[in-house]
């Protein structure tokens, strides 16, 4: 995780109509171009938006979103047809959810080998390993043994933020290749599957690879252009997931959209941090939201479109980063915010994974302070802690990913 996070967002009425923004920036959303996926019209038929395309009841032979969510059905093909194909990484069961976490403390003691022994005590106490483990490149590489050997030596998938460095522009005018293809041959040396996570939280303008509408199109081919470096050098072991901020400039989102060939999972970001006041995490009100406010509000009445609709039955819907700050004037909030992920997923057929951010950063970002076990101040908070190891040990959240960390 680098500098410069800005998840809180507020929100605005703009010429009558409900708009996200930034919290931090003040950029509204546009949602110009975005569009509902064939899937969530299928199971939303009533929904104005799926109206207004022709969707209709009788279109599709499917209830009303009265009724209550649809059954997931068997994958669709457009999930195996990104780098990985047919070894995309899915739960076993579709009815089930893979989890991710990213745990750690910015700065610990003892560096690379201090993160291990953070993350491997988190382990211990939550009783299991979790599908994946999501970190930057070498934050866990020590004495030759990279980040992604380790994890995956724990029986999990290394899930990796990393991007090339420099520009778009340097990209795709070549000057990254030999960076680009190092990291390829690391890789592909590894063998066993790989997600990065490249590019993230691109909609919003606090990255060196922020995009706009005007550079979209450079922005999408530079993405072609690591990808086809990647597969050119044989590292098919290798997925991607495309990671925009959620409740960010939709329509950034839309054009920056690389294409079914070149991406495996679909990973929006977006954080509980709106505890209080006129700071907006979901469209429909300020302050504390619940997960499903935050990811499917669509569905739930919105006419702004989430990237959910948009793209959850086209790709797997893995959420990149999400965790909830802490309520001081209710101590079982946090921990029933994580709990009731389950009941998000119950709602969310499409909602194939979470990547917890288990993470204290503040000493890059002095108000972030993530852990699942405590404060934002960074007192213990058992009620926080129980809270989470109940979701993590919920049946549908151990299941498991089809070939393991294979």
């Amino acid at each position: 995780m680098t500098n410069g996070r800005k998840h809180l967002v507020s929100a605005a009425l703009t010429l009558g109509a409900l708009t996200l923004a930034a919290c931090a920036h003040g950029a509204t959303s546009d949602t110009s171009g975005s569009e509902l996926s064939a899937g969530f019209c299928l199971r939303h038929p009533t929904h104005p938006r799926c109206r207004d395309a022709g969707t209709s009841p009788s279109d599709t032979g499917t209830a009303s979103a009265d009724s209550g969510p649809s059954p997931t059905p068997a994958y669709p093909a457009s999930f195996f047809t990104g780098p990985l194909g047919a070894n995309n990484i899915v739960p076993t069961d579709p009815n089930g959810a893979l989890l991710v976490m990213w745990s750690g403390v910015a700065g610990i003691a003892g560096g690379a080998s201090g993160q291990r022994a953070f993350l491997q005590q988190r382990l211990n106490d939550i009783g299991r390993t979790p599908d994946g483990i999501g970190t930057q490149i070498d934050t866990y590489t020590v004495s030759g043994e990279t980040s992604e050997a380790w994890i995956h030596g724990l029986g999990a998938i290394p899930i990796i933020s990393w991007s090339p460095s420099g520009t778009i522009a340097d990209v795709n005018n070549g000057l990254r290749d030999a960076e680009i293809a190092a990291v390829a041959d690391r890789f592909k040396a590894s063998r066993f599957r790989i997600v990065i996570r490249m590019y993230h939280e691109f909609n919003g303008d606090w990255f060196p690879w922020s995009a706009t509408l005007a550079n979209a199109a450079d922005w999408v081919r530079a993405w072609r252009r690591v990808v086809t470096l990647f597969h050119d050098r044989g590292a098919t072991n290798v997925g991607f997931g495309w990671s925009n901020g959620e409740g960010q400039d939709r329509a950034v989102r839309d054009a920056c959209y690389p294409g079914d060939a070149y991406v495996d999972w679909v990973m929006p970001d977006s954080y509980n941090t709106c505890i209080s006041g006129a700071c907006w995490a979901t469209p429909f009100h300020s302050g504390f939201a619940e997960l499903r406010e935050m990811f499917d509000y669509t569905t739930l009445g919105s006419a702004l479109v989430s990237t959910y609709s948009a793209y959850g039955g086209r790709k797997p819907f893995v959420i990149g980063e999400t965790a909830s700050k802490y309520d001081a004037t209710d101590v079982n909030r946090k921990g029933n915010w994580y709990r009731n992920i389950d009941v998000a997923r119950s709602a969310m057929p499409w909602l194939m994974g979470i990547e917890v951010f288990d993470q204290d950063v503040r000493l890059f970002e002095p108000t972030n302070n993530f852990r699942v076990d405590q404060t934002d101040e960074g007192a213990a908070s058992p009620e926080s802690y129980q809270g989470f190891k109940d979701f993590v040990a919920i049946p549908r959240w151990n299941v498991g990913a089809v070939g393991g960390p294979s």
